[in-house]
């Protein structure tokens, strides 16, 4: 058992503390069929006080260049999306999902990827 006689009151240290941060659940590949949704969840460490904007694109070779904006609610840690890929995508075809940016109002700076953004981008394959 510990005592609190050894504590003197101030001798934490926080300055390398995790900085907030927005990033994919999981970045293993995917595999679509064309017409169908390639799904996605947009994660962070803990909740924020304010509602966070995170812009996500997909790109490819045969899939035009798309982005939107997806709104993680204040006081939640994950959201859900998808893009659809369009019907008309060959087969074979790949594709890219990214986190381009993600924004609050009085949060100084929120941190794309938890250590690297490495965990912001999804590669897919058109089945």
């Amino acid at each position: 058992m510990v005592s609190c006689d050894g504590y003197d009151g101030d001798s934490y240290d926080f300055s390398n503390s995790l900085p907030n941060y927005v990033e994919f659940s999981s970045i293993k590949a995917l595999s679509v069929a064309a017409g169908a949704n390639a799904a996605f969840t947009v994660v962070t460490r803990s909740s924020y006080s304010k509602d966070v904007n995170v812009t996500v694109k997909i790109e490819g070779g045969s899939i035009e260049t798309a982005s939107k904006v997806i709104v993680l609610k204040k006081m939640t840690t994950s959201i859900a999306s998808n893009f659809t890929i369009p019907a008309s995508t060959p087969s074979g075809s790949g594709f890219k999902i990214t986190i381009v940016s993600a924004s609050s109002d009085r949060i100084e700076s929120i941190r794309l990827g938890r250590v690297s953004a490495t965990t912001t981008v999804i590669n897919g394959t058109v089945k």
